[in-house]
């Protein structure tokens, strides 16, 4: 096994081999979640330039070579020499998370850095210094100084962009690529996902998507059979019960063990169409959340340990201020479900979003895709 030491020496050795490797002015590397899947902003770039026939060599950096890519995208083994080659070489980098790999970036490069949540409720980065790592800190650094452009929707992101990403450079506020999908008619998308899974058709999803906690033995369970009961009663369906934990929890929370219409999607790639096959989501301080808002799905906010994790992390929206139906206690989530009203949630709802401005048409693919054409375009 590889120690820390040689990880260096390595990490040395394949930044000066990569720094005499001449820039392909046609070539991006892609990364999403440093390696893990085909998914978010990257994977809805991709596909844009991919629709409009752009002569571009595309790679893509991942920890499994069998992952299922479009044809123009080739794969790129993560933490390989063929990574190191394949980021010095391309003209522009753009990746939804910190990179942790950071050959010398050269002048000709061009790197967009797209996040995977513009919208949030919990603090991030230099929002939650004191819940964070100080070698996380020093990366995320370190990334934002070599970043040449960030993605926003509107001016409330803009503001947390420069206060909470330590970064001064240029802002694209055009919207999110992966949110276009909100924008268009996606029952191909959800019938993917019930094929996928092999739901009846007849049923109805509940996505249930809580965020990640530090804590190793945080209990994400709920009462699932309480809760599938009490949507079937007030909305007179059948339900499934998707369960979406963050990769390394995959299987976890079931106990491996089948549970009647309940499954665990962590593994899915892409959450984004787990969203447009869900008729309706629990969450607790997820950006997700925002999703279901802005395309008038219902959402339920269960939050156990909201004063636990307000005092270690800290909001930065108050998800009791949201409009979006609340609980810390189990027993009020049953309740709330049977006491929904989707005219109050949806104009309180609306109201928060409007008040931060935001802007989303659905075209924010293609509005970035135009500005890479211009940074391609430079020698």
């Amino acid at each position: 096994m590889i120690n820390k030491i040689q990880m260096k020496l390595r990490d040395i050795i394949f930044k000066i081999v990569c720094w005499f490797i001449p820039v392909e002015n046609n070539k991006i590397v892609f990364s999403s979640f440093d390696g893990r899947g085909y998914s978010d902003n990257p994977k809805y770039i991709a596909e844009e330039i991919i629709r409009r026939k752009l002569d571009y060599k595309m790679y893509w950096i991942t920890k499994d070579l069998n992952i299922d890519l479009p044809s123009q995208i080739q794969p790129v083994e993560y933490m390989s020499f063929e990574h190191y080659v394949a980021l010095a070489s391309a003209k522009v980098w753009i990746d939804n998370d910190r990179k942790y790999i950071h050959p010398i970036k050269k002048k000709s490069q061009f790197y967009i850095m797209t996040w995977h949540g513009s919208l949030s409720v919990k603090k991030v980065e230099g929002d939650a210094l004191d819940s964070l790592p100080n070698s996380y800190i020093r990366n995320a650094k370190k990334d934002s100084k070599i970043t040449d452009l960030m993605l926003s929707e509107g001016e409330f992101v803009n503001k947390k962009i420069r206060r909470a990403f330590f970064y001064d450079g240029e802002i694209f506020t055009k919207g999110i690529p992966k949110d276009d999908i909100f924008k268009s008619d996606n029952l191909e998308l959800k019938n993917k996902v019930y094929e996928f899974y092999g739901i009846n058709k007849n049923k109805k999803v509940l996505l249930y998507a809580p965020t990640f906690r530090n804590e190793l033995d945080y209990d994400y369970t709920i009462d699932f059979d309480k809760i599938k009961e009490r949507f079937q009663n007030v909305f007179s369906v059948e339900v499934v019960i998707l369960v979406r934990l963050h990769p390394n929890l995959s299987g976890t929370i079931l106990n491996n063990k089948e549970i009647i219409d309940v499954i665990d999607v962590s593994s899915y790639e892409d959450i984004q169409e787990l969203e447009i096959a869900a008729e309706w989501l629990i969450t607790d301080y997820s950006g997700v959340c925002f999703d279901f808002v802005r395309i008038n799905k219902p959402c339920f906010l269960h939050c156990p340990d909201y004063n636990v994790y307000l005092n270690e992390r800290g909001y930065l929206l108050d998800p009791k201020e949201l409009g979006i139906p609340f609980s810390e206690n189990i027993d009020v989530l049953p309740e709330n479900i049977s006491k929904f009203d989707y005219v109050l949630y949806r104009d309180k709802c609306h109201q928060v979003i409007n008040d931060m401005g935001l802007y989303e048409i659905g075209i924010a693919a293609k509005n970035l895709v135009n500005r890479i054409i211009v940074e391609m375009e430079k020698k």
